[in-house]
């Protein structure tokens, strides 16, 4: 039996658990442990997924500019690849459409290759690069079935 996955806004009492998920998702080091206290941050735009009771994945974003800027999706290693990513940013999207936005903005680092085929899969689309990573924009006008 599949376990069932559930997406909850991020409260406070979740704040402690991303910086391992950070690295589980990422194989990198852990985030600080004050990551929320950046000045962009904004609860609202802050989604945690658990499959089952074990928290697996997040997604951070916030206003930037006065544009939606999805900062961080990550799903810890192993269980990549059951479109928990593709849910979440659904989430995100849905989100800032219902708000009003036009467009949301992200990054991804070029050797992330997976991810970017996933937000170009959805809509995104390449607007710039630098030497580490791409930004991508979706456009929201082509998204109105996301508006509630």
């Amino acid at each position: 039996m599949d376990k069932q996955v559930k997406i909850s806004r991020m409260e406070t009492n979740h704040y402690p658990l991303i910086p391992g998920l950070y690295a589980r998702g990422f194989g990198d080091q852990a985030w600080p442990q004050d990551w929320y206290d950046i000045p962009q941050f904004d609860p609202d735009g802050n989604w945690i997924l658990f499959e089952g009771q074990e928290p697996v994945g997040f997604l951070i974003s916030f206003l930037s500019n006065h544009v939606p800027y999805i900062s961080v999706v990550t799903v810890i290693k192993e269980k990549q690849g059951k479109g928990y990513g593709r849910k979440m940013l659904l989430q995100a999207i849905g989100h800032w459409t219902q708000k009003g936005y036009e467009k949301i903005r992200i990054h991804v680092n070029k050797d992330r290759l997976p991810a970017l085929s996933l937000y170009e899969s959805m809509g995104f689309k390449r607007v710039g690069e630098n030497d580490e990573d791409f930004e991508l924009v979706l456009w929201m006008d082509k998204y109105t079935s996301y508006r509630a």
